[in-house]
This record gives structure tokens, sequence and C-alpha cells, in this order.
């Protein structure tokens, strides 16, 4: 989840949120509090608020195919919503969203 934003900046935040958009689950259904990285970092070392990673040549080297935050987050809860699926088929129970 760290680099899913590929070369593109954004933030944990902007993530989170995009993720809670696409769960259809209205923002104020959770309590969260914004918070900077490095406020909690227990590892001693500085982290970067900007979590966007400039890939190209690994990129171009694997042949991989780049993805925007919102194509990760949308891939993210579709394999969520999945496996919910195939874990509720044994139980007779039919999953549809995150809500």
């Amino acid at each position: 989840m760290f680099h899913a934003a590929g070369p593109e900046e954004t933030t944990y935040w902007d993530l989170f949120h995009q993720l809670l958009d696409l769960t259809g689950r209205p923002a104020d259904s959770i309590s969260v509090q914004p918070a900077l990285i490095n406020d909690f970092s227990t590892c001693g070392e500085h982290r970067p608020i900007n979590n966007s990673l400039v890939s190209d040549a690994l990129f171009t080297r694997a042949g991989v195919v780049r993805r925007t935050p919102e194509e990760v987050c949308r891939t993210l809860i579709a394999k969520w919503n999945a496996q919910r699926l195939g874990a509720d088929a044994g139980h007779g129970k039919t999953a549809g969203s995150l809500r």
C-alpha cells in the first residue's frame, strides 16, 4: 500500500479516502484522526509524507503497466469483495460490498 500511488503525488490520507469512497461507506461512519506519520513513528527514522514512488526504470525493465492510485484501490476492493463472496458461499450468505 505504501507505493499504491506509483509516480503520482498523493498522501496516505488521500489513499484512505479513495478506498473509503470505493467501499460505499459514508465518511462519517468511520472515526479517524489524521496524523503525520512522523508523529508516531517508532523506528527513529524520518518517513516521507508524500508516498509517491518514481520507478520509471523498474517499470520499464519489469514490463509492469502503470496504474493510477484509484485503479489500485479499485483492484484491492474488488479482490476483497471476491474473497468475501467465496468465504460466504459456504455459509449460504451473499457478499455485496464492504457495507
